[in-house]
């Protein structure tokens, strides 16, 4: 099954079916998540290319572990565009990729 956010096929065969694991990855992700979008606000407000980077990059790594193509996506996206045109130009997709990480965790909270 396939949901708006998650693929739930991929991310169930990505924990080998054990429900428990994904319950305690999804638990790591909700705790680490709060930092990592702090991270993204801060890298922008700062207009700290590198920073920006480094916190998109972090978020794209783990919602990838959750099967959470758009978020990966769109942390991709912010990766490269910290790089090229730097992280004030990378405003709105920051926005975007906050308002994403807020939808994988609401997701994954019914996994806890």
């Amino acid at each position: 099954m396939t949901t708006e956010v998650l693929n739930e096929e991929r991310l169930l065969a990505t924990v080998g079916g054990d429900l428990e694991l994904l319950a305690e990855i999804a638990r790591l992700f909700l705790e680490d998540s709060v930092e990592m979008q702090e991270r993204l606000r801060a890298a922008l407000e700062r207009e700290d290319d590198d920073a920006l980077f480094r916190a998109a990059h972090w978020a794209k790594g783990s919602v990838a572990n959750f099967a959470a193509d758009r978020a990966v996506a769109l942390g991709l996206e912010v990766e490269e565009m910290a790089r090229s045109d730097g992280a004030a130009a990378a405003t709105a997709k920051v926005e975007q990729l906050l308002a994403e990480l807020d939808r994988v965790r609401v997701a994954l909270q019914s996994y806890c």
